[in-house]
């Protein structure tokens, strides 16, 4: 048994990806009989530094500043993000690339002060990213989040990919009644789109294909409406659901569509496909493994800003309807299999060189 600590910047049972598959981890680590633990950068932050001017702007130093106080803390120390700047294990350290703020920043420029992204690509990225990394064990949880990496930090990574729950995402019935109480029409074929409210995710070309593709039903869930006075008359609109209801919406929809701008994983495209859902994907890490089959190969935008592209691939997976869903089923499968966590685990540690730990 050996002991291990997982630093990242939120608690995690904040709704993020980065935080689910750092619970994923733990979870994982400690199914195999480790001592493994995560400690929230933002718990350690002081209480008497929220009354500092543009605390928020400045944040991400504060948490990387308090976790530092964690070096040394265990055998082996796995930080996150743009947190780790001097914060290494007694035997071991890793950090855990889940894509730049460099890489967000360039995505979503336009809809960002110059200051903004100025901030994020330097300070946050080539600053922080770049120190939490220094000197240790780098991972990224995609091929092309790993050469991210080396290109703008010089650091070699090894990709570990990311963990998936199939015992909650896994092929199942529909179910109709989910899709009543989101006020989505009886009848209607569904097309769900997650990260509203996030200029990242595409949701203008989402938006834009929902103006084209009339018949179907757009479900866009998000933090905030978007920036649009008026909205498509087959569109719903609706907050994020909860993680209990999300692996039975995503067997209930018809297509799920990610056309984001930056993506390094695209967790949600990953367990729609566990569930057999068909996924239109735009290049990300989860497309990156669709690419690796011939049946998924045809649903990989070749430009997320494309919403003609996006609405006839809509169109062609509506039509192929059961066939089609029954080819992502069998496929699914045998994509999400090395991602299943107990798999991904061994096989983390196995990168980390601690496969006989």
């Amino acid at each position: 048994m050996m002991q291990f600590l997982v630093v990242g910047s939120a608690p995690l049972s904040f709704p993020g990806g980065v935080e689910q598959q750092c619970r994923r981890l733990v979870q994982g680590l400690r199914h195999l009989g480790h001592d493994a633990r995560y400690i929230s950068a933002q718990d350690l932050v002081p209480s008497w530094a929220g009354g500092f001017p543009a605390r928020r702007q400045w944040q991400g130093l504060a948490e990387a500043v308090a976790a530092r106080t964690l070096d040394r803390a265990a055998e082996v120390v796995i930080t996150n993000g743009p947190i780790g700047w001097g914060v290494r294990g007694r035997t071991l350290s890793v950090h855990w690339y889940h894509g730049t703020y460099a890489g967000q920043a360039a995505a979503i420029r336009p809809y960002i002060s110059r200051l903004g992204y100025l901030k994020m690509r330097y300070f946050d990225s080539h600053l922080l990213e770049r120190l939490a990394g220094r000197n240790k064990m780098a991972v990224a949880d995609s091929e092309r989040v790993a050469f991210e990496i080396q290109r703008n930090f010089g650091y070699a990574c090894v990709p570990v990919w990311f963990p998936i729950d199939t015992d909650r995402f896994r092929p199942g019935p529909r179910h109709p009644r989910i899709l009543r109480e989101l006020d989505v029409p009886d009848g209607r074929s569904v097309a769900l789109f997650v990260g509203l409210g996030r200029p990242m995710k595409g949701e203008g070309t989402v938006l834009a294909a929902a103006h084209e593709v009339g018949g179907v039903c757009w479900l866009l869930l998000g933090e905030e409406p978007p920036r649009l006075a008026k909205l498509p008359v087959n569109v719903v609109v609706r907050n994020s659901v909860s993680p209990d209801v999300m692996p039975h919406l995503l067997r209930s929809v018809d297509v799920v569509v990610m056309p984001s701008l930056y993506e390094p994983v695209g967790t949600v495209a990953a367990e729609a496909l566990a569930c057999g859902t068909p996924v239109i994907a735009a290049p990300s890490g989860t497309a990156d493994l669709m690419a690796k089959f011939p049946e998924l190969r045809r649903w990989i935008l070749t430009d997320p800003r494309d919403a003609g592209q996006l609405a006839q691939l809509v169109r062609e997976v509506i039509e192929a309807g059961d066939e089609l869903r029954s080819v992502v089923r069998e496929v699914g499968q045998v994509l999400v299999e090395p991602l299943r966590i107990d798999n991904w685990v061994r096989r983390f540690l196995e990168a980390i060189g601690l496969g006989r730990s």
